[in-house]
């Protein structure tokens, strides 16, 4: 018998870092945050890779969680596609 599919994701997030748990729900949340972009233009990933001047292939790795892409990378696709991608939290930070 197979083992459910959320039981398997539960095992598997139980071998990685806290780091790594971050790390891919950043990407996870990018990936999502760039499908929803590319929804609202009604583009296709070549078309948005056109308009923000990058290659295909980085949209694809984008949306398909396999991207690190670089803050400025991050801000031309927000500039051009004149969509928020990024929120930032401004908190104080309290170090004793």
């Amino acid at each position: 018998m197979k083992a459910p599919v959320m039981s398997i994701v539960d095992q598997l997030r139980t071998q990685v870092t806290h780091e790594q748990r971050v790390y891919i729900d950043y990407q996870m949340s990018l990936a999502v945050r760039i499908a929803q972009i590319m929804e609202q233009l009604k583009m296709s990933q070549a078309e948005f890779a056109n308009l923000v001047g990058v290659s295909e292939d980085d949209i694809d790795s984008l949306v398909h969680f396999s991207a690190d892409p670089t803050l400025s990378t991050i801000a031309r696709i927000e500039a051009l596609s004149k969509s928020k991608v990024l929120t930032w939290v401004n908190t104080d930070v309290c170090v004793e």
